[in-house]
Parts: structure tokens; sequence; C-alpha cells
């Protein structure tokens, strides 16, 4: 079966890009991912945060004050 799959790409003068296959030009190569859009909003600093990973340190403190996340929301 390999012997004839080797044959047949021969035949029609394929490489690894027309099988769809990784030819190695961009092995490991990271996907990009689009910025995520900010949700959080400082009113004091405008600094901003998306909602994820580890909380701004002036998130915390609004937070340990009694205010609510959702006041800061854009």
């Amino acid at each position: 079966m390999i012997a004839d799959i080797k044959e047949k790409i021969d035949i029609y003068g394929l490489n690894a890009h027309d099988l769809g296959l990784n030819a190695g030009g961009d092995a490991g190569a990271k996907k990009v991912r689009a910025a995520l859009k900010a949700k959080y909003r400082d009113p004091a600093t405008g600094e901003t945060w998306v909602g994820r990973g580890a909380t701004p340190k002036w998130m915390r403190a609004y937070l340990e004050s009694g205010r609510n996340k959702e006041e800061f929301a854009i």
C-alpha cells in the first residue's frame, strides 16, 4: 500500500503541502490569538482588565473595600 501511495505521489507530482502535511517549515509555530477586549476599567487610572487571569491590584483593592466588580464594567 505504501509503495502504491509513493508511486501516485510521484505520478501526480504531489508534495507534503498538497497532502495537507506540515512540511516542517513552521514546526513549533504558535497560533496567534486575538487580543481580548477589556471588560473592566479603573476610573482613577484608566487601567483595564479583561477579567481573566490574576485579579489586578487595583481591582483587589476595590473588592476588599466592599465594592462590586460590576461597578467597573466597561
